[in-house]
């Protein structure tokens, strides 16, 4: 990948200083020994140590140029506190090298000294103007800059060619052409300078301060370049010591020093206040937060913050990533361009973490490896990315994305301006998000109230006398919807059916199967002639229907006409039978629930149970019953219910015994929520009464 941007020097500041102090010390006692022992010295000697002299002076100011352009790049974008020091410490360096001390010509080793170590002093004080006018160059670069900053550096090897050939040649046309170079380097400053809204948001007391400092030092450097244009000046015959000439270069870099204070003074003059950009701020997110408590729909709040995005950058387009609970990106709004490019940059897949943390800047997606396969399709909407994330301290809402048509269109100023913006709108989205779930909580809850209405309408309310035995049923879900079930038919040939069944699971998916067992009950009961044929004639309806981990236990309980009972167990607990003489007894047969064989292997397996007539009742149940006060004072466990149906089995009717068992089963569990559903079925032998008929539920 073709990256544009030089590779920065690990040099500091100090190991600079060091190094030129070190050479700016060897030149000047050089140059002082030639002035002072000139007379003593050969000639061919003086011109060899000279022109030696002369040669290491000039590469080590090339050096050392080469050094301030690679080490600018090192630091940190500046923020108004160093510009200010900047300014500062620039105007007073300049109004130093205007007067610098008088040095009367002459020759003497110290003329020579004095002069090389002036000479090396402005060098060295206009490099530093340099290292930090660059590194605002830098900070706040174009795609055109490092082209810009190579015509910068023909442009001064222009003015010093030129200068040394008026010198050599004399032809006075060359002047025309090295003014020529110097007035391109001055456009060239001012275009290396066109990124400048980062100068823009001060108070008025940091706008006039450094409106104060930039005319100074315009108006200083103007004249101290003037003073170094002067062939004969001081300054000019210093700067010599070091390069031939190269006093031209040096009111060069003058000039484009005081060009660069202009367009500070013009930026902070006509510039927006910070206090104008904070009101503006305010009222953004004071509509926010307003929009966002008086619309309940989530596309308005979603537009305005897009809106309002745009309004607080310079961004082509924009727009809204939302994460859901489930991890999934979706764009809420855009505005400036279309879902399908936006789409194609795929931020949510190449930022990935990364969007959960601070905001991102890329000012140009062909110098940022992640976005290098996309960004030459993606040149004509968005060259250059501000990513801010919404959240707050544990969830991620989402992200704002503000995209431009050009490269290094956003500074970091953008990101902090929306970084303050950002946290109002995580509120309104957190807002948002609760006000959604709560209304998706409300109306889930409704549904499943009527759920648990319309399913306690499948069961019977009132059984009628079934051949002689009285029957009463209960049932209470652990949720609003259970998968428990009971309930009674009629076989064919009078023989009644009572039924007790229970879902494996809790809530709607087992209160689905719950009702379509009941219809699956009521279109086989009429073409069964015994309760075992039934129980088979269910487990084949359901064979290979159930779900994976979906099973289904019951027990069915058929009542012949003479009132005879033949129990059939489908992996169910055991019924309890009270005996004539009060003894309990647990009634076990062989069975598996439906659905985990086959209906030949169930057919094989299942038996049915007479029970003969001294049994005067029997209670069906499910493990929700027998597991009841698992969640607070232990399980009841079936000795434990057992113990209490014999205690009911001495009331003088089912319904009491019933009511019994409710009471004890409520009793037990308290106010905790219910482990399972729970599910029971009375049947009490009567008098013998008259059969009931028919295919009543």
């Amino acid at each position: 990948m073709a990256d544009h941007r030089m590779e920065s020097l690990r040099l500091t500041t100090p190991s600079l200083i060091l190094l030129g102090a070190a050479i700016g010390g060897v030149h000047a006692t050089i140059r002082g020994l030639l002035e002072g022992f000139e007379r003593w010295m050969p000639e061919w000697m003086y011109q060899v140590v000279a022109l030696v002299d002369a040669l290491g002076a000039s590469a080590a100011v090339v050096v050392y140029a080469w050094l301030i352009v690679r080490t600018s790049q090192e630091r940190q974008a500046p923020d108004m506190q160093r510009i200010r020091t900047w300014l500062r410490w620039c105007t007073v360096g300049t109004i130093g090298v205007l007067l610098l001390m008088q040095v009367p010509a002459g020759p003497g080793f110290w003329h020579g000294t004095v002069l090389t170590i002036e000479g090396g002093a402005i060098l060295a004080f206009l490099g530093w103007m340099m290292h930090g006018m660059l590194n605002v160059f830098f900070s706040y670069r174009t795609a055109r800059t490092p082209i810009l900053l190579r015509v910068v550096g023909f442009a001064l090897a222009a003015v010093l060619v030129l200068a040394w050939g008026e010198r050599i040649v004399g032809i006075e046309s060359l002047e025309a052409a090295k003014v020529f170079s110097i007035v391109l380097l001055i456009v060239l400053t001012l275009l290396l300078a066109r990124r400048r809204r980062w100068l823009r948001l001060l108070s008025r007391t940091e706008r006039w301060g450094l409106a104060g400092w930039a005319a100074a030092l315009a108006i200083s450097g103007t004249v101290a370049a003037a003073n170094l244009f002067d062939g004969q000046s001081q300054q000019a015959r210093a700067v010599a010591q070091w390069m031939a000439e190269s006093s031209a270069v040096a009111g060069s870099l003058l000039l484009m020093v005081a060009a660069f204070a202009v367009v500070v003074l013009v930026t902070v003059v006509s510039g927006e206040s910070s206090a104008e950009r904070k009101e503006f701020e305010f009222d953004a997110i004071t509509f926010l937060n307003r929009v966002a408590a008086q619309h309940d729909q989530s596309e308005q709040l979603y537009e305005t913050v897009v809106t309002l995005a745009l309004g607080l950058s310079e961004a082509t387009s924009a727009w809204l990533l939302l994460r859901s609970e489930s991890s999934t990106w979706t764009i809420a709004a855009i505005a400036g361009t279309d879902r399908e490019r936006a789409e194609a940059l795929h931020i949510p897949e190449v930022l990935g973490d990364a969007l959960a943390d601070d905001a991102i800047v890329i000012p140009w997606l062909r110098e940022d490896e992640r976005f290098f396969r996309i960004a030459r399709s993606a040149e004509s909407y968005a060259q250059s990315l501000l990513v801010v994330p919404l959240r707050d301290s544990e969830v991620s809402y989402g992200a704002i994305v503000l995209a431009s048509g050009r490269p290094f269109a956003f500074e970091r100023g953008d990101a902090e301006l929306l970084e303050a913006f950002a946290p109002a709108v995580s509120v309104a989205l957190a807002n948002q998000r609760l006000m959604q779930q709560a209304i998706e909580r409300e109306r889930l809850q409704r549904e499943l109230m009527m759920g648990r209405e319309i399913q306690q309408k499948l069961l019977p309310v009132n059984i009628p006398t079934l051949n002689g035995w009285e029957v009463v049923g209960w049932s209470e879900p652990a949720y609003e919807v259970g998968g428990d079930y009971y309930d009674f038919f009629w076989l064919a040939g009078g023989t009644a059916c009572v039924l007790v069944a229970d879902v494996s699971g809790k809530g709607i998916s087992a209160a689905f199967y719950m009702a379509k067992l009941k219809g699956v009950c009521i279109a086989l009961a009429p073409l069964c002639s015994d309760v075992r044929e039934f129980v088979l004639r269910i487990h084949r309806a359901f064979d290979g229907v159930l779900e994976p981990r979906v099973y289904i236990s019951l027990i069915a309980v058929g009542i012949a006409p003479d009132g005879t009972l033949h129990v059939v167990r489908a992996g169910h607990p055991p019924p309890l039978v009270a005996r004539k003489g009060g003894r309990i007894e647990i009634q076990s047969s062989p069975g598996l629930a439906i659905g985990l064989v086959r209906t030949e292997r169930f057919a094989a397996i299942t038996e049915e149970l007479s029970l003969d007539s001294s049994s005067s009742m029997v209670v069906l149940y499910t493990d929700g019953v027998i597991e009841a006060g698992l969640n607070s004072r232990g399980e009841l466990g079936i000795s434990g219910f057992a113990e209490h149906v014999a205690r009911a089995a001495m009331l003088p009717s089912a319904r009491a015994a019933a009511v019994y068992l409710q009471s004890v089963l409520r009793q037990y569990v308290g106010d905790v929520l219910l482990h399972d559903d729970m599910t029971m079925v009375v049947l009490r032998c009567s008098t013998p009464s008259k059969a009931t008929n028919g295919t009543g539920i």
